[in-house]
């Protein structure tokens, strides 16, 4: 079982309510998947360009050296996830 499948497990087993905004409220956090990051040497020089990428179900990589995309992302009910471009620039992108 990957670190990504563990996680839905574990978030599956808590977010039995639908809870609105950033996963708030939850008594776990997105540690060792945000901020997510450029993946297979693209570059991001602004926020809207890895938005853009991100909307094309493109991978990203996460702190904890996964490959993700939106797709997959996507069962976790979030709204927005942290993602780092530019030179050490960090923003959110929005599902």
């Amino acid at each position: 079982m990957s670190n990504l499948e563990r996680f839905q497990e574990s978030f599956d087993d808590q977010a039995k309510g639908a809870n609105e905004g950033r996963l708030a409220g939850f008594p776990f956090s997105l540690f060792g998947l945000e901020p997510l990051r450029a993946a297979y040497g693209r570059k991001y020089p602004s926020l809207e360009a890895a938005q853009r990428d991100f909307d094309e179900n493109k991978d990203f990589q996460a702190v904890n050296g996964q490959y993700t995309s939106k797709r997959e992302l996507l069962r976790f009910r979030l709204t927005q996830i942290r993602v780092r471009y530019g030179s050490g620039k960090s923003g959110c992108l929005n599902f």
